[in-house]
């Protein structure tokens, strides 16, 4: 081989190294994390626009899992990805723990930017990116938390918040208040009455950040997620089940809650008959129960746990998932983009949801191959980068 010919031969083997590094996440990059978010983004798009009824095939019931499970999933990474970037075990302190909070805020101020773009083309997607700058700014005072405090305030508030979320907008309407209708009562509905309310929501959050303030690559924490979450999903799913039997059952129980809700413009009055105990005894999709805050909470900690299993091997084989995860802001708004541009709602058959998958999957590797960040988080990264400032220089 001549030095002409091995020149280009040596800049190739360069650039596959490097890329082969960057698909692998880089040093100090979690990739079960990865592939855990990867594993709710997807799920997402099998929520959206995937047919997930008994007749879609012998997969249905795999499908079907999507249904809330993703979103819940997508929080508690969330907050394991909070955990990570503010010190992970050992939390930040001092000015880099300054930096860190100002950063979150940056990042929550753009997700605001980028879900209103997206709330423009009006898909009828219930968009939770304006729900997750919520809940960044909300765990900005528990930054400097250990394990064990993080987990006692998602217990706290995986008891009280559902009956809040259950109660309260009733009793704002009861009270003559008005629900929020627009961006004037943005607060009000990331926090209370919208469709992922942070009241509930933070539990997850807050036990995603208890699990980040851990050592991810310790083979009891893995075992603990898997089998605790495990055990968590089957045990309250069917104290759920049971419960609900004996109320009447999840139809009759839906259907006493939406009779006795006010509606716009013709809210109860106080001494009418208020929605009863029995609603919070569900688990089904948003149900934003106690049940369903354990049941789910514990489904999702349990794919963490799973995905954390994947070592060396699994580290390659997963890949394609993990690129996925690591370009999620990217990946759910190309989604949103998609359903918009080709109307994809509704769709009689997982066809699309097939293609929407297999290109997400092929694009998301190949750009980690070549470039690395998604174009998202390099231009979320790239802002909060230069919002912040370099460090300050100790004296």
């Amino acid at each position: 081989m001549t030095a002409a010919t091995g020149a280009p031969t040596s800049r190739l083997r360069a650039g596959v190294r490097a890329g082969l590094r960057r698909l692998a996440g880089g040093p100090g990059r979690v990739s079960g994390v990865d592939v855990a978010r990867g594993i709710a983004v997807l799920g997402m798009f099998t929520a959206h626009v995937g047919v997930t009824t008994p007749d879609a095939g012998p997969a249905w019931w795999l499908l079907h899992l999507s249904h809330g499970h993703s979103s819940i999933l997508f929080a508690l990474v969330a907050g394991v990805s909070v955990a990570i970037v503010s010190g992970g075990p050992r939390p930040l302190d001092g000015d880099p723990l300054r930096r860190a909070r100002f950063r979150l805020l940056v990042r929550a101020a753009l997700l605001l930017v980028v879900v209103a773009l997206l709330d423009l083309l009006g898909t009828r997607v219930a968009l939770i990116l304006g729900f997750y700058a919520c809940y960044f700014a909300l765990t900005l005072p528990f930054l400097r938390w250990r394990p064990p405090r993080l987990l006692a305030l998602a217990a706290v508030v995986a008891l009280v918040g559902p009956l809040l979320a259950y109660w309260g907008p009733e009793a704002l309407a009861r009270a003559g208040l008005r629900l929020p209708r627009d961006g004037s009562g943005a607060v009000t509905d990331f926090v209370l009455t919208g469709h992922y309310p942070a009241i509930v929501w933070m539990a997850y959050v807050l036990a995603g950040m208890a699990i980040g303030r851990c050592d991810l690559r310790s083979p009891r924490l893995r075992r603990g997620l898997l089998l605790g979450g495990l055990a968590a999903w089957a045990a309250f799913s069917v104290l759920s089940g049971v419960l609900v039997g004996r109320a009447g059952g999840e139809e009759a129980v839906a259907e006493q809650v939406m009779a006795r809700q006010s509606v716009d413009g013709a809210p109860f009055p106080w001494d009418s008959p208020w929605p009863g105990a029995a609603g919070l005894l569900l688990d089904g999709p948003h149900d934003d129960t106690t049940i369903e805050v354990l049941a789910s909470g514990g489904f999702a900690a349990a794919v963490v746990g799973l995905c954390l299993y994947a070592g060396r091997v699994g580290r390659w084989a997963l890949a394609p998932l993990a690129a996925v995860g690591s370009m999620a802001l990217t990946v759910y708004s190309l989604q949103i983009v998609a359903i918009w541009h080709w109307d994809l709602l509704g769709s009689t058959t997982n066809g699309p949801l097939l293609v929407m998958v297999l290109v997400t999957l092929a694009a998301a590797t190949a750009w980690r191959f070549l470039l690395g960040r998604g174009p998202l988080e390099r231009l979320v990264g790239a802002v909060s980068d230069r919002a912040v400032g370099p460090p300050t220089a100790r004296s």
